[in-house]
């Protein structure tokens, strides 16, 4: 099942009975400016059943010397802070919702954000002031994106969201601090393989200026990932014009919806993620590919394998 079409049926959950249980969504981040830093990523344990369960490792950024952090429950969407010191994530426990945490950079002090009530929260990411961070909120019969502060715990509504019609997903916080970028989901209609459709927008942190950026028919755009200069959003587009010719694509385009250009990067590829220095962007491959986590130019080229994983991001130093 594609992440947007779990979250719809997430949401109808949640009209439904009141609180949804939440698949990990997908990831969108942005990339703070700095020198290029460890990674942290997913890696999924398999469990009885051919489950599993998904848990947060760190490397160097050359993928040698990983080291596990997370060993309980589910772990998802890992997010190195503005100066590179903590790691925000999504920690299901055992019988409550998936709800936000936050840890040291050797996995210490591993603390969940008090405030945020019993609703299911995903899809976290860091403000370029590091004092402040958004999410994606399930409430009955919606979803919304939040601005939590880490200094007073207060929950302020961005209303990105419109029922079933507009569900807003995977936030990314510009480093500049001037834009948050979002996919949104529609309950119809779906692209040539029957995803419900998704588009770009952005919103200003305060909940104004809400723009849509991308306008796409057969295709669902997701996963946006700032760079670090701010002026660029490196995403994911799946679909086709039929669907024998489907393809899990990474596209780039500005921030106000112009120059959007593919990248070289063939199909099943997505999850994208800028490093901090601009001049690499690290993304998931599958297909005729080793699987696991990929480091290329801002064009899709010069590709080399780092290691198996998913869901990156990569430590700005200063």
């Amino acid at each position: 099942m594609t992440h947007q079409a779990r979250l719809l049926g997430a949401a109808i959950a949640s009209s439904a009975i009141g609180l949804a249980t939440v698949a990990a969504a997908a990831p969108a981040e942005a990339a703070f400016p700095g020198h290029n830093g460890k990674l942290v990523y997913l890696v999924t344990h398999a469990g009885p059943g051919g489950g599993g369960r998904n848990e947060i490792f760190v490397s160097r950024r050359n993928g040698t010397h990983p080291v596990q952090l997370t060993h309980k429950r589910q772990n998802d969407q890992p997010r190195w802070s503005p100066n590179g010191h903590r790691i925000l994530y999504t920690h299901r426990s055992a019988h409550g919702p998936q709800q936000i945490w936050v840890m040291g950079q050797r996995g210490r002090n591993k603390t969940h954000l008090p405030g945020q009530g019993r609703t299911n929260n995903t899809d976290a990411v860091w403000a370029p002031d590091g004092h402040r961070i958004v999410f994606a909120q399930f409430k009955p019969g919606s979803i919304d994106l939040v601005v939590y502060s880490l200094d007073t715990h207060k929950l302020t509504a961005l209303h990105a969201g419109s029922g079933f019609d507009r569900i807003p997903t995977a936030p990314a916080w510009s480093p500049d601090g001037k834009l948050i970028a979002f996919a949104a989901i529609n309950k119809g209609p779906t692209n040539t393989t029957g995803e419900p459709a998704a588009e770009l927008f952005v919103i200003e942190p305060d909940g104004e200026g809400l723009t849509q950026i991308t306008h796409s028919v057969h295709f669902a755009e997701q996963t946006p990932s700032w760079s670090p200069d701010s002026r660029t959003l490196a995403y994911e587009r799946s679909g086709g014009k039929s669907p024998g010719k489907y393809c899990e694509q990474l596209d780039t385009i500005n921030a106000d919806g112009t120059n959007r250009r593919r990248l070289h990067a063939g199909c099943y590829a997505g999850w994208p993620a800028w490093s901090p220095n601009g001049r690499k962007i690290i993304a998931n491959r599958g297909g005729p590919v080793q699987p696991g986590l990929w480091r290329m130019s801002p064009n899709g080229s010069h590709q080399h394998f780092i290691t198996l994983g998913f869901d990156v991001d990569q430590q700005p130093v200063r």
